[in-house]
């Protein structure tokens, strides 16, 4: 798993998976609310569950094109 930083954010070869993590309020928007990029989706599903900073997360699978919520997977 990569995690996603203001630094690396346009450098970063994105993986299957790319997590996108926001509040309910003022959310960044597109490439501003990734946090993460993996593999493993059951990684990105436990990296959302462990994180207190937002609200909201969402994981695209690159591959099939399809949204998840990580309390769906």
């Amino acid at each position: 798993m990569i995690r996603i930083t203001c630094e690396n954010r346009n450098k970063v070869e994105l993986k299957r998976y790319v997590l996108f993590s926001y509040c309910n309020y003022y959310p960044s928007g597109g490439k501003l609310d990734m946090e993460a990029t993996s593999d493993n989706i059951h990684d990105l599903k436990h990296y959302a569950w462990e994180d207190p900073h937002y609200d909201h997360h969402d994981i695209l699978d690159m591959e099939e094109r399809k949204w998840y919520k990580p309390r769906d997977i």
